[in-house]
């Protein structure tokens, strides 16, 4: 998670010659950022999480429509994977705002708001037969394996243990982050029959 600050000059607008509109470096910092990400998209892809997702989630900039703005930020939510290295990417990232801050008096700086790993099991994991066991024993029907882009505990459980097995699992289902985010009362409570199964097997 990355924030992109650019710092302006602010000017009426009727004289944006006496400002510096902290918008455009941002935006020349995004086109840029949008060449890369999509290289390494392209470039790397793991069997079972897929490609990158990387995507611009926020961007602020201005107080009035009158003025030249003096501070625009943005912010950017990158989903990595084991085939891409988050100090390399944010090494990168420093490199494109070092070669645009030599250009047109641009003062972009970048902070890190959190750098997770990727995490990835293998599809014949013990823990992963158990699940797909206990679930098929209490729902009536087995589950798929694939990989997800979400954002979980196993990134920093597996910073303790880079060789553990981790499994996400659980009930939902399409409306995560809406305004309708609901879950389903019955798959709940059925979860936790399959948790107490899924533990009794796994740590015998």
């Amino acid at each position: 998670m990355v924030k992109i600050d650019s710092i302006g000059k602010a000017a009426h607008s009727s004289r944006p010659d006496l400002g510096f509109n902290a918008i455009t470096p941002l935006i020349h910092f995004y086109q840029e950022q949008e060449r890369y990400f999509n290289e390494l998209v392209a470039k790397y892809e793991n069997p079972v999480l897929g490609r990158a997702v990387p995507v611009v989630t926020k961007i602020d900039g201005g107080e009035q429509l009158n003025a030249v703005p003096d501070h625009a930020e943005l912010f950017v939510k990158l989903r990595t994977i084991p085939e891409t290295n988050n100090d390399e990417i944010i090494a990168h990232l420093n490199r494109i705002i070092a070669n645009l801050n030599n250009q047109d008096h641009a003062q972009l700086s970048i902070e890190i708001l959190g750098s997770k790993i990727a995490v990835t099991t293998e599809r014949n994991a013990e823990i992963v037969a158990i699940a797909q066991k206990a679930a098929a024993d209490h729902l009536g029907h087995s589950f798929n394996v694939r990989g997800i882009a979400f954002g979980t505990d196993a990134s920093e459980m597996t910073k303790a243990n880079r060789d553990m097995d981790v499994l996400v699992f659980g009930p939902g289902n399409a409306t995560a982050h809406k305004i309708d985010e609901y879950i389903d009362l019955d798959q709940y409570l059925s979860m936790i029959d399959i948790y107490k199964q899924i533990a009794r097997n796994y740590l015998k």
